[in-house]
């Protein structure tokens, strides 16, 4: 919870200062005594605050661990105002009250509350807290166990669309943030049991392809809940199916127009053909071509197609300026191919079949 003390008596910040100091002990006084350090003069503040900060922490470490009775402090440091003070910033009260009380001893105005929030927000809460560096060096490993979420701010699923695998992904990039997000805090984390794994005895089906058991069995317990609402539940064999055939089936190809591919992954034959899949054989094909075209002439194409098409195009949530223009380059360019190849069939059938997906065939 602290953001200079490290559990050392190692002050660096102290150290850094005094390393930096100017030597003048050849001089007589009162020359001697002037501070002069070869850093500039907001460095010199910034450091200053922190080892003074550094060894409030300590102290206040030092007193939870004893169990030191610190309650008439936070009660003056509430009576003078401060009780909702920057609550949610990771300081606990008893931290913030310690701090207030060696503020205005060492001088201010108790009747000046808002210098020491300038202080305090200025010198000390703009360091993150130890968990929060902890958290920023956890957090690269574990966003590369995701499949969806790759430390994006916002969910590039988040949109409004008709389309029945968008859902997934979507759902998929927030639990894998929800997952990644506790874990950066603490591997002691409830997001961190496999607990559903076990019980289906199928850890070891999971750690051979080597994905992460928690965030597995995170995802798997969405599946399991929604299996739930339904009147029915999870085992071994529906859980690696729900694994295989949804959660690894739409991983996004990459960042450009195949990111929203629903049936192209990669593959270099058609794994519908035979499957009396048809239409999602087509599909398939149909983003095939795409990608091809693309990586040949890149995809500024598809693109330039669709911004012509726009302005004539009737389909309200086409017009929603929240979708990605490469999803409606990809659903404009599909409608294309489905009036050529099937003039005489009902195009919006096709058009909605394909945009629900194998996500809810699946």
């Amino acid at each position: 919870m602290c953001r200079f003390y490290d559990g050392t008596e190692n002050n660096v910040f102290e150290n850094e200062l005094k390393a930096a100091e100017v030597d003048k002990s050849h001089l007589p006084p009162p020359e001697c005594m002037k501070e002069e350090y070869k850093l500039s003069p907001k460095k010199v503040i910034q450091l200053k605050n922190a080892y003074t900060a550094f060894g409030y922490e300590r102290f206040w470490v030092e007193e939870q661990m004893k169990g030191v009775d610190d309650k008439e402090r936070v009660n003056e440091y509430i009576v003078y105002g401060n009780r909702d003070f920057d609550v949610d910033d990771g300081t606990p009260i008893s931290l913030k009250a310690l701090l207030w009380n060696r503020y205005y001893h060492w001088g201010g105005f108790m009747s000046d509350q808002d210098s020491f929030r300038i202080w305090y927000r200025t010198y000390y809460s703009s360091e993150p807290t130890n968990r929060e560096k902890r958290a920023a060096k956890r957090r690269p490993k574990l966003v590369a166990k995701c499949k969806y979420y790759h430390g994006e701010e916002n969910n590039p699923w988040d949109y409004p669309c008709s389309s029945g695998f968008n859902h997934w992904r979507k759902t998929y990039w927030n639990l894998e943030k929800q997952w990644v997000d506790e874990l950066c805090l603490s591997y002691n984390s409830p997001y961190a049991n496999h607990n559903l794994l076990n019980k289906w005895n199928v850890s070891s089906y999971f750690k051979k392809k080597g994905e992460a058991l928690s965030l597995i069995n995170h995802i798997l317990a969405y599946h399991n809940h929604v299996a739930e609402c339904g009147g029915d539940e999870l085992d071994a064999n529906t859980a690696i199916g729900g694994y295989d055939n949804l959660y690894t089936k739409l991983i996004p190809l990459g960042s450009g127009v195949e990111r929203y591919f629903n049936y192209y992954k990669g593959e270099d034959r058609n794994p519908w053909t035979g499957l009396n899949c048809k239409m999602f054989e087509l599909f398939w094909e149909w983003e095939h071509m795409i990608q091809e075209r693309c990586e040949s002439e890149g995809s500024d194409w598809i693109i330039t197609m669709a911004k012509t098409m726009l302005p004539h195009v009737n389909t309200e949530w086409l017009r929603d300026e929240a979708i990605p223009i490469e999803f409606k380059a990809l659903c404009l360019f599909i409608d294309s191919l489905a009036e050529k190849w099937f003039p005489y069939d009902n195009k919006l059938d096709i058009d909605e079949q394909y945009l629900q997906g194998i996500s809810s065939n699946a």
